[in-house]
């Protein structure tokens, strides 16, 4: 997918939260066969969930919105829905079998503190992808032509713990804890390994860079860890040069404007040409 002026935000947005959902979002229970896929009740699917299809060695991805006609392998449709319902459990390439985020999501930054108390603290482990800045580099001789986009995010996580480990158990009789959420140092790494040097899937991305990472909350009481790191996508964007013409039209355009020129420079046109003779 190419990236204009307009989509570049979204899109690099898009994408990276593409890459880290499939990278370590939480799947459902993996079934053995497509047609297991298909019994799934479609009620009870939320939107975005992923399953494992271990005849496939390939992660399915839910969406509520799909109305592609289901071939059975690339799209599945549960049994549960009528003809040209939308509903679909579309293939990724993504090989993973169990992931662990509960969320990954981007945040707008526009909630109230009871807001983001309730929606971006209240289920963890989790990866926000928040926008920060961006800034344009022109690199066509042309100015204005074709531009770097230097777009920088905020990976956030969000944990019980720093570190993981021990330190996830802490105050809880849940020993799989310490596996469901491994901490927020641990996610900022499984993150780092999944964008580093990436194009996001993306044609007009050239690399993603990593950039400065840091602890923002540590509420031990609370149990809450929320550390940040900062990442930087390279892109390309250009515009469209509405002052070029096609080779040939531009020289019929250059002979028309000359003859006008003659035109001007000799007088009327009756002293140019001679009289027709009878």
């Amino acid at each position: 997918m190419s990236i204009s002026f307009r989509t570049a935000r979204s899109t690099i947005e898009n994408a990276l939260l593409d890459e880290l959902r499939l990278a370590l979002g939480r799947r459902l229970p993996p079934v053995q066969s497509t047609d297991d896929l298909a019994q799934f009740p479609s009620t009870a699917i939320a939107e975005e969930s992923l399953r494992h299809v271990r005849s496939a060695e390939r992660t399915y991805r839910w969406q509520p919105w799909n109305t592609v006609a289901p071939d059975g392998a690339e799209t599945v449709a549960p049994l549960d829905l009528k003809p040209g319902s939308p509903g679909r459990w579309v293939r990724t390439d993504s090989v993973v079998v169990t992931g662990y985020l509960r969320r990954c999501e981007l945040y707008n930054e526009d909630e109230d503190e009871e807001t983001m108390n309730a929606r971006i603290l209240g289920e963890k482990p989790a990866l926000l992808v928040s926008f920060d800045s961006a800034r344009h580099k022109p690199v066509s001789n042309r100015a204005g032509a074709l531009y770097w986009y230097i777009a920088t995010y905020a990976i956030i996580a969000i944990s019980t713990s720093m570190r993981g480990g021990q330190a996830a158990r802490q105050g809880s009789r849940r020993a799989q804890e310490a596996a469901e959420d491994p901490g927020t140092a641990a996610m900022l790494g499984d993150a780092k390994a999944v964008l580093a040097g990436s194009s996001l899937g993306l044609e007009d991305v050239e690399r993603v860079e990593l950039g400065e990472e840091k602890p923002v909350i540590v509420a031990l009481a609370k149990r809450t860890v929320v550390e940040q790191l900062e990442v930087i996508v390279w892109s390309t964007v250009s515009t469209d040069d509405s002052d070029e013409m096609p080779l040939e039209a531009g020289v019929q355009h250059q002979l028309a404007s000359a003859d006008s020129q003659q035109l001007v420079d000799f007088g009327p046109t009756d002293t140019l040409l001679p009289a027709p003779q009878s």
